[in-house]
């Protein structure tokens, strides 16, 4: 007679893969594009004011490669000591119970990476290999793709105010035009990377993160005109346009008629409530990158203009003795556009509040304001 236990089978556990297919994988792919990426983002921004991050003596390239190899090495080091904390998972035993479960899970995920397939067998599995593909690694090329579009948008930034630069002097229609084809470039992309992340990376912070990095771009090169304008009447139609939108386009488009519409136009599935949320988030980003971008605009302007770098910036020396645009008066008027954006922005707020009893303060610093998803754009 058998004792207890003695005739049951112990559970059938995988043998844990030999290969961590996990940690190489992610390191990189995931890290190592995401770090190139990231690199090429920093040396667009330093090439907005003709600067470099890398030392003289290495050179561009030299130092591109030695910043990207070096975080991957200290990975690869870090893991091969097992001072990461995945030395548990790589290295568990196959023993029955939820642990060594998990182990294979864990390791199971990825290892798709290492087949190796004949053409022919990769024409017979596709559909076999798509359901292989772990959702993260899905999600994670529409985020590289989404972190491209912002990369665009900074180079056509710089596309914009080269060719307003080499098509000086403008009239005021000019300047217009050249705002608000910037605007709504900037529009589209920012849709386009707000559909990524809500619909494909779902991504809630992300998409936070993101809108603000937007108007971040939007309002830099469009603070840099104020520079390059020859009179104060251009900056002063431009500005006013701009504010009479905050003031209008908000309160308008937060309206129950205006989401009532989208729902019939697009399909809109959004109830009000989140809505106006998001409606009002967009407008407190939009607020606090002007407040950002013209604080900086007002300290670079004078750091170019009495600094040693003056220069390299001809448009911030203001040398000129027969232009009467000169750092002082580029100075006054911008901080006078900063106070009618910082009206419009008061406005629009109380106008929203009257009408729909909404905080927008509140409402974008809640952290619920994460937590909400939008189909709108750059407005």
């Amino acid at each position: 007679m058998e004792t207890p236990g003695e005739g049951d089978a112990e559970p059938d556990v995988p043998e844990v893969l030999p290969v961590d297919a996990n940690w190489y994988f992610f390191l990189f792919v995931y890290y190592g594009i995401y770090l190139a990426w990231a690199l090429i983002f920093v040396t667009k921004l330093f090439d907005l004011y003709r600067l470099n991050w890398w030392p003289t003596t290495l050179g561009g390239s030299v130092s591109y490669f030695v910043f990207w190899i070096v975080p991957l090495l200290v990975g690869l080091l870090l893991h091969a000591f097992e001072l990461d904390g995945f030395g548990t998972r790589r290295h568990g035993a196959a023993k029955p119970g939820d642990r060594a479960r998990s182990n294979y899970d864990w390791e199971r995920k990825t290892t798709w990476v290492a087949l190796a397939l004949t053409p022919a067998q990769k024409t017979f599995l596709e559909r076999q290999l798509a359901t292989r593909m772990p959702k993260s690694y899905k999600r994670f090329l529409w985020f590289m793709g989404t972190f491209t579009l912002s990369l665009f948008a900074l180079v056509l930034g710089q596309g914009f105010a080269t060719i307003y630069l080499s098509t000086l002097p403008h009239s005021n229609l000019d300047g217009v035009v050249y705002v608000w084809t910037w605007i709504l470039t900037v529009q589209c992309l920012n849709g386009i990377s707000n559909w990524i992340l809500q619909n494909k990376v779902r991504s809630r912070a992300l998409v936070f993160v993101f809108r603000f990095y937007y108007f971040l771009v939007y309002h830099v090169f469009y603070r840099n005109l104020f520079a390059r304008l020859r009179s104060p009447d251009q900056a002063l139609y431009i500005q006013l346009l701009s504010s009479s939108w905050v003031i209008i386009w908000y309160p308008v488009s937060m309206s129950r008629t205006f989401h009532r519409f989208l729902r019939w136009a697009v399909g809109f599935e959004k109830d009000w409530d989140e809505y106006a949320d998001n409606i009002g988030t967009m407008l407190y980003l939009r607020n606090l990158s002007e407040n950002v971008t013209m604080a900086a605009f007002l300290g670079w302007l004078t750091i170019l203009h009495y600094g040693p770098n003056k220069p390299l910036y001809p448009f911030f020396s203001f040398d000129s003795d027969t232009d009467p645009y000169n750092y002082r008066l580029t100075a006054i008027a911008s901080l006078i556009i900063w106070a009618t954006e910082l009206v419009s922005s008061f406005l629009a707020r109380g106008v929203i509040w009257y009408c729909y009893r909404l905080d927008v303060t509140n409402v974008s610093c809640s952290p619920l304001a994460l937590g909400s998803y939008a189909h709108s754009g750059l407005h």
